[in-house]
């Protein structure tokens, strides 16, 4: 569910151009034979352009999408947050570091970044139950969203793709500054991690 985008029509890469084009419209005669036979809808999302080609002549209707991108100043990247923005307007620049002062002030609250790629033993499976209880789950039934993910795809990714994680947390500790008392999740972000890219895709907080 990541916006990524990528092939989504599997044909094997030692076919020509005809065996190809001729398997990828079966696959896509398959999906309208089995979105009839169960009454549910098919949804393609990010196919590569030579695909969606391929979808339109078979039906489907194209529908654009608008995805928010944010890449590094190059080619010398920012030094850090501040360096950031000093590059912004001073307007914009004074209200962004009006909004992250105004969280640090909250008493006893506090954020942890766990970053599978640096670490991938701190995203275990007990953790992800707790991202899936306490964010994807609540936020779903919040905005009356289906589930379309389990709470054991979460888990698969603990087990499988951990070092593909990237978690920003936020605790709420119950006795004034952080590190004194009990902590609980209050808000959580679940991005997606591959060389220098990070795809951020869910974000959710308790009922």
């Amino acid at each position: 569910f990541t916006p990524h985008q990528g092939r989504r029509l599997l044909v094997a890469a030692s076919l020509g151009a005809q065996d190809r084009a001729r398997v990828q419209r079966a696959l896509v005669d398959a999906l309208q034979t089995l979105s009839c036979r169960t009454q549910v809808s098919v949804n393609v999302a990010g196919c590569l352009d030579e695909e969606a080609g391929c979808f339109q002549a078979g039906g489907f209707v194209c529908r654009p999408a608008r995805q928010a991108w944010w890449t590094n100043r190059q080619p010398r990247p920012y030094e850090d947050f501040k360096d950031f923005l000093s590059d912004l307007r001073v307007k914009k620049a004074k209200a962004i570091a009006k909004q992250r002062q105004a969280i640090r002030s909250v008493s006893g609250l506090s954020i942890e970044v766990i970053d599978g790629s640096v670490d991938s033993s701190k995203v275990t499976t007990e953790l992800m139950s707790q991202v899936y209880h306490n964010f994807y789950r609540p936020t779903q039934m919040r905005h009356g969203n289906a589930l379309d993910l389990t709470e054991r795809f979460f888990l698969h990714l603990a087990e499988n793709f951990a070092h593909r994680l990237l978690l920003v947390l936020a605790h709420q500790h119950s006795a004034g500054s952080p590190g004194e008392g009990s902590a609980r999740l209050v808000g959580g972000s679940l991005c997606f991690v591959k060389g220098s890219k990070i795809c951020g895709r869910y974000w959710g907080y308790p009922l």
